[in-house]
């Protein structure tokens, strides 16, 4: 499989994390025409499941 680009994870990070960090938000799905897309996990995996804050809690303080 190959790997998404690190910017992108970080994007989806980013986004994942401020969203989350809303009041009752727990998490995000991502979809292309209503359908679940592959978002890339911190650990390089990747999954169409609801993303929450637990999957990009290790790059809180990633330095690049």
């Amino acid at each position: 499989m190959d790997q998404p680009p690190p910017d992108q994870t970080t994007a989806i990070a980013q986004i994942v994390l401020t969203v989350t960090s809303l009041p009752g938000v727990t998490g995000v799905r991502l979809t292309f025409n209503g359908a679940p897309i592959n978002a890339p996990l911190a650990t390089g995996a990747q999954t169409n499941r609801l993303l929450t804050r637990a999957d990009y809690q290790a790059m809180l303080g990633a330095k690049r």
